[in-house]
């Protein structure tokens, strides 16, 4: 019987992307005689037939096909899967690639995962992108590593992720997951395609470069839609006007984008939260139920891009001073490829023409709610043109307790926050489509202990750290005794304040827990003081956690306290991971998914971001099972895409860009597959919500 190193059975060229490519055909199951290599869980019924392997699974039962081996996949940005649903009905299907870690310091490896569907009797080509661990980035692509060290994701599209040595890849395997129809695939083969290394730097490193064009798209790969002349612009112009002609929104909206069919609960000018037969919801101005269906930056292109130091990457940045494109030059030495496609593309820039256009995409892709960091003066915007919106507000004040934390024991950090919220409030407080405040962003929170630690690390002039010594004296502390439960030996207590080495605080367990306690709820109550008095009756709609960073429920437990919504960036395939429920199960009050989005490789992007998918196609199926998940849990008010474009295709690993997060790409094209997807799950989202949770009062 031949191993699974004779398997690779073929390399050939094709043409893609613009260049000449290779592919490696891993394995071909219409060639097999027998398919011993791969092992099969599940009471699964196998046979071959003239399109490969043809797996019957049972009703109910999960099914997974494993292929052992010690592969090599460092060269490659795709294993790809083709086969085809034999069955009447939509089926889901994962991925599942996994390995080793090599010289990551006991980190452990993490299996690299995909998602997708097929329709009855499609036949379909997967793409899983290999995205290598972080660690491997000098080691395996010491070449790229030198010229872009800069960059998150290397020219081609080799994007770092926690994971594995991709030279130490052990095993291949696909899940089909347990139907009540069960499922009928046919498996085709599986294969290697997109080389790692660009061919056209693989032949000459210099002259590479520029590789970034004058539109800030990347000059080596093809992709339907490409800008190659400005005067393709209008005729992208007039393509999204017929479409967008032919879908003007939701049957179901009414003026705010709430559900017209809804029974009319307590109206009060403003948006506010009501828990309706075990469900919540935001209720709107007119006493209508709303779920916020939105996207953060709505109404910005802001494809901004490094330029200083990496001058050589791009074809063409314009002076400073250059009559038609020097405007997009920022103080901070950056250049914005986004708002110079749109004078290119609407023959000059203008902020209020494009908010109007904006809106007007927003309601026919199915999306009510501007999210975080959007266009916030609407005042003089006709009604026409308006949706609800929400204000981005920041509590940093220069002076921080620990990283991405303020310092509220500053003596003027509640009088900076007053300043920040009435600066935005003016125009806002009395205008009914204003939905809320978002205050900071990614928040982060820690153990008691680790926020002590942290803490006693500040210099000499952090107000925390003098907080948290003073709390230790008044409750009999003593420097000696200091010194002995931290096996330290100052002299002084100045010497302590002045400190920035590591403490062992572990000693103080019901002080820390105190003194975090007492910080967060400093932060918290302020903030919602501050917002009651300056807007009263506007939500207070969270700091925006990063769930991942933040699993710890006693944090999230404090700021239901003070918060109307508690929010959420999560990045996962959808709201029920275990971890997340972890967080919110006990906790009865609504929150709201305030970042999440898929990036893919498709249309010349070098950098997917966090969550990946394979194409366009499989970005918009996986944003219908997110939004479908979030329609289906009970607390759950909304849910906000990150970001409304693409950002820029060379961004910097300081900044975090993800490439391909947009809606829209960076010369202010729709992403059509991934729109249709939008439109679907949205259009129909109250019915969805109101069939599935089975609101009888709701009507």
């Amino acid at each position: 019987m031949k191993t699974i190193t004779t398997l690779l059975l073929c390399l050939y060229t094709i043409v893609a992307f613009g260049q000449k490519e290779s592919e490696v055909l891993i394995y071909d199951f219409k060639k097999r005689s027998d398919f011993k290599e791969a092992k099969v869980t599940g009471n699964a019924t196998l046979k071959k037939n003239v399109g490969g392997l043809n797996v019957k699974a049972p009703a109910n039962e999960e099914v997974t096909i494993k292929l052992s081996h010690n592969f090599d996949f460092h060269d490659w940005i795709y294993i790809s899967f083709v086969m085809k649903n034999e069955s009447k009905h939509r089926q889901k299907f994962e991925t599942i690639i996994e390995g080793k870690l090599t010289h990551a310091h006991g980190a452990k490896p993490h299996p690299i995962k995909g998602i997708g569907w097929m329709e009855p009797n499609e036949v379909r080509t997967f793409d899983c992108l290999l995205m290598p661990d972080h660690s491997t980035r000098e080691r395996n692509y010491p070449d790229l590593s030198r010229d872009f060290k800069d960059m998150p994701g290397f020219p081609q599209g080799v994007s770092f992720t926690n994971s594995f040595d991709l030279k130490h890849t052990k095993s291949i395997t696909f899940v089909i997951p347990k139907t009540p129809e069960g499922a009928n695939i046919t498996f085709g083969s599986v294969y290697l395609k997109r080389d790692a290394i660009p061919l056209a730097y693989t032949k000459d490193q210099h002259d590479f470069f520029p590789f970034i064009d004058v539109y800030g798209q990347y000059k080596y790969s093809e992709w339907d839609g490409k800008i190659k002349k400005d005067n393709q612009f209008a005729k992208d112009i007039e393509k999204e006007n017929i479409d967008l002609e032919a879908h003007k929104g939701s049957e179901e909206w009414g003026k705010y984008g709430s559900y017209t069919e809804s029974k009319s609960f307590k109206a009060t000018g403003h948006f506010r939260t009501e828990k309706v037969n075990e469900t919540w919801w935001i209720i709107d101005p007119e006493g209508k139920v709303f779920w916020s269906s939105g996207v953060n930056g709505a109404g910005h292109l802001e494809a901004t891009t490094k330029i200083e130091g990496r001058n050589q990457y791009f074809e063409y940045v314009p002076d400073h001073d250059d009559p038609d494109f020097g405007e997009f030059w920022n103080e901070d030495g950056t250049y914005n490829f986004g708002q110079a496609n749109l004078k290119r593309k609407y023959g000059k820039f203008d902020a209020d023409t494009y908010s109007k256009r904006s809106i007007q995409r927003m309601k026919s892709w199915g999306l009510n709610t501007m999210g975080a960091n959007s266009k916030e003066e609407w005042d003089h915007i006709e009604e026409a043109f308006r949706l609800p919106y929400t204000i981005s507000v920041s509590t940093f004040n220069g002076a921080e307790m620990l990283t991405n934390f303020p310092d509220v024991f500053h003596p003027n950090w509640d009088n900076y926050v007053m300043d920040e919220f009435e600066k935005k409030a003016a125009k806002a407080k009395s205008d009914a489509y204003f939905m809320g405040w978002f205050v900071d962003e990614n928040l982060t929170m820690y153990t008691p202990v680790e926020f002590a630690d942290l803490v006693i690390m500040n210099g000499a002039s952090s107000f925390a750290k003098a907080e948290y010594l003073k709390m230790l004296e008044a409750k009999g502390e003593t420097l000696h005794s200091f010194n002995k439960k931290t096996h330290s030996h100052f002299k002084k207590w100045k010497e302590v304040m002045s400190s920035t080495k590591e403490i062992d605080l572990s000693a103080f367990k019901a002080e820390n827990a105190e003194f975090y306690d007492r910080a967060l709820e400093l932060y918290f109550s302020t903030i919602r003081n501050t917002i009651d008095k300056v807007s009263p009756n506007k939500m207070y709609l969270g700091c925006r956690f990063n769930d991942d960073e933040h699993t710890n429920k006693h944090t999230v437990e404090v700021a239901a306290k003070y918060v109307d919504i508690i929010s959420f960036n999560h990045y996962d395939d959808d709201v029920d991971s275990e971890d997340f429920m972890k967080i919110i199960n006990d906790i009865d009050k609504p929150y709201l998914i305030s970042e999440f989005n898929f990036g893919t490789l498709d249309k010349g992007k070098l950098y997917t971001g966090v969550c990946t998918a394979s194409d366009q196609r499989n970005r918009g199926e996986k944003y219908e099972h997110y939004v479908n998940s979030a329609l289906h849990a009970k607390k759950c008010v909304g849910v906000h895409w990150n970001l409304w474009g693409d950002a820029t295709t060379v961004g910097t690993i300081e900044q975090t860009f993800k490439a391909n997060s947009g809606f829209l790409t960076e010369t202010d094209q729709p992403y059509y597959e991934l729109i249709e997807y939008v439109r679907k799950v949205n259009y129909e989202m109250y019915s969805n919500r109101y069939k599935r949770l089975g609101d009888k009062q709701l009507k």
